[in-house]
């Protein structure tokens, strides 16, 4: 008898994802870093994972190629959104190394993400359909053809979510061994409760078929036990692979090990994670017996399986998915008590959007034939920042010819919709208090979502409000503040006018309210503001005085009152800039001409060189950690020289923003 001849494949699934940080009213990003150079974690995470990873440091026949091509893997769609406008030499080689894996295997690698991060068995059949849609959209936009799998969040999943999935022709999505309830063999019809995690092999694929109308799709579980052993024996990349073939069953013809793993882990979490991960590929690939496949390659694998899941379940919750929804036992730290403001904010966020939709369809029924089928792909336009590509979007879909202020209220009520998706990202409920970061994001887009609507969002955050806090800050007072972001259009206007004040134009402006000054009169500015998502339009009527080392700005809200505005209403970049400018101490002068003069350079060759002569200066020289601007024209020069030495300055202070350089 001859040799039984097995196949045996290991599957590295990544799943890249960061919360959306942007400012839902001015789209910038105000992450107080513990790494001043940066302004958002964003930047970190890419510095320290995402772009290492995109090096080609893997031999692929006559080349070298990136880890991205030998892995199969999602991104966040609002991930990737940030990558492409801020990292294009990152996301270049993301898409390249998509299309260099169906070279290595039979299919490309990337697989979708729904949307927004939200725990899709907690969202309304409706909702979980947009989500769904929105990432299939996304991903068709970046990579140029259909998704066969997505990546569910938190693997959150209910029978609902798989009818979802099936309806819109996702063929495969990715689920936790704890979550499948009974399997049965088509063949033999043995049937099998599982009521361990390990009880259930992995090493196969699922069918699961729909109860309410004839449709399947294929689930693949990944190795529990394996994937959970990254993130301590990854740094020792020989016994992690020593694990990893000792799971494999010689008695078995044919067989896979999944690993899902955070994108994190290759640099964040684990540091040098890059390269243990590269090491590891390597040891696979050195194993005659093993190799590497992609998700999207082994969905052609016949099974003779199929599941029924636990409905709801998820990885991350032992409850079900209860941690995103009420004070089910899950926290991050023991000491943490309370949480019984997650009920409190599910119930704040699922009035919203009750209420948003019920205004959404009574304000477009007559505008929309299908309201609900329009708003699913609006959101390419929602992503592209562009007030055209609105306009046209509208006028595409509008039964009816519309007026200016008609069309301003669609435009509101489509982007309320996404702002309220934003609300329901996972992250908010995950961590183990009310006032923890990304639960502040959720409410803030909560916050915009309600006034983009002109819904009443006293009553929606009463009850939040009342909330307490694991570490006795006052929640009150916090939300309270909040509430002053629905000023950002006036905040926008006094940005603009400050610097026009000091005679200074900002290259770096980013902000989706666009301010021009109508009119100046002895210090006294009219500017008009225009959001280009919303494209709401006010006009404010400010005045700027100097007293001492600070300026104050008083906006004009009616005949009587006057709004003051002092410097720390305004972001840190901006802040900081205006400290430098307004400064008369001598150690500040090199950095304020310095500025003075990029702002008004016309970013000719010559003028990037000589602005490149000056920054080394400055890096050398001072503490450019102090205003994080330094950091965009950093970027800005590395993108337009690529040559440029400033990259070894960099690296000895350990920037690592080669990521953008170069298109």
């Amino acid at each position: 008898m001859g040799v039984l001849k097995t196949s045996k494949e290991v599957i590295i699934h990544a799943h890249f994802y960061q919360p959306q940080r942007e400012d839902p009213w001015s789209g910038v990003i105000y992450d107080d870093t513990t790494k001043p150079f940066y302004t958002s974690y964003n930047d970190i995470i890419i510095d320290e994972c995402y772009g290492p990873i995109s090096l080609k440091k893997i031999k692929f026949l006559d080349e070298f190629i990136s880890v991205y091509s030998k892995l199969s893997f999602n991104f966040g769609p609002t991930l990737l959104n940030f990558i492409e406008e801020n990292y294009p030499k990152l996301y270049q080689a993301i898409i390249e190394a998509d299309i260099i894996s169906s070279k290595i295997y039979k299919n490309p690698s990337a697989i979708a993400q729904a949307y927004n991060h939200a725990i899709l068995p907690l969202s309304n059949i409706q909702r979980k359909k947009l989500y769904i849609s929105w990432g299939i959209e996304n991903f068709e936009k970046h990579f140029k053809r259909k998704p066969l799998g997505m990546w569910l969040s938190e693997t959150a999943c209910d029978e609902e979510t798989l009818d979802c999935l099936i309806e819109k022709g996702i063929k495969f999505t990715i689920l936790s061994p704890s979550q499948a309830f009974k399997i049965r063999n088509t063949k033999t019809g043995e049937e099998k409760l599982i009521s361990n995690f390990e009880d259930l092999d992995t090493s196969v694929s699922y069918l699961w078929k729909s109860k309410n109308f004839k449709g399947e799709i294929k689930i693949f579980f990944y190795n529990k036990n394996i994937s959970e052993k990254m993130n301590i024996e990854l740094s020792n990349p020989e016994k992690y692979f020593l694990r990893i073939k000792t799971t494999f069953d010689e008695r078995k013809t044919k067989q896979h090990l999944i690993i899902a793993s955070d994108g994190e882990n290759y640099g964040h979490h684990i540091k040098n994670g890059n390269k243990y991960l590269i090491k590891l590929i390597e040891l696979i690939e050195k194993d005659k017996k093993i190799k590497m496949n992609n998700l999207n390659t082994a969905l052609e694998d016949e099974t003779d399986w199929e599941v029924e899941i636990i409905s709801p379940s998820s990885w991350s919750c032992p409850h079900g998915v209860g941690r995103w929804s009420d004070e089910c036992g899950c926290r991050i730290n023991s000491s943490n008590k309370y949480q019984k403001w997650r009920k409190t904010l599910r119930s704040a966020v699922n009035n919203a959007i009750k209420k948003i939709d019920d205004k959404f369809l009574y304000e477009t029924s007559g505008v929309f034939t299908k309201p609900f089928e329009v708003l699913e792909k609006y959101i390419t336009t929602y992503e592209s920042k562009s007030p055209h590509s609105l306009l046209s979007f509208i006028e595409k879909n509008s039964i009816k010819t519309l007026t200016q202020d008609e069309i301003k209220k669609i435009a509101k009520l489509l982007c309320s919709e996404v702002e309220i998706s934003f609300a329901e990202t996972s992250c908010a409920w995950f961590f183990d208090d009310v006032l923890n970061i990304e639960t502040i994001y959720s409410i803030k887009r909560l916050l915009r979502a309600l006034q983009l609507s002109q819904t009443d969002y006293k009553e929606i955050l009463k009850e939040i409000k009342n909330e307490k806090s694991n570490y006795n800050y006052d929640v009150f007072k916090k939300i309270e503040e909040l509430e002053k972001l629905l000023k950002s259009d006036k905040i926008a206007a006094a940005e603009i006018a400050i610097f026009d004040y000091l005679d200074f134009i900002n290259p770096f402006y980013k902000n989706d309210f666009h301010p021009k000054i109508l009119k100046k009169e002895n210090d006294t500015y009219t500017i008009k503001t225009t959001h280009i998502k919303t494209l709401e339009e006010n006009t404010h009527i400010l005045k700027i005085t100097q007293e001492k080392n600070n300026l104050i700005i008083r906006i004009k809200t009616n005949e009587i009152d006057d709004d003051i505005l002092l410097l720390d209403d305004l972001s840190y970049i901006v802040k900081q800039t205006i400290k430098i400018l307004i400064s008369d101490k001598e150690s500040d002068k090199p950095l304020k001409n310095f500025l003075y003069y990029v702002s008004k350079s016309s970013f000719s060759n010559k003028d990037i060189l000589e602005i490149e002569k000056e920054l080394k200066k400055l890096l050398e020289m001072y503490n450019y950690n102090y205003i994080p601007y330094l950091r965009e024209i950093v970027l800005l020069i590395i993108k337009t020289i690529p040559q440029t030495d400033l990259y070894d300055i960099l690296e000895k202070k350990d920037i690592k923003i080669i990521w953008k350089r170069g298109i």
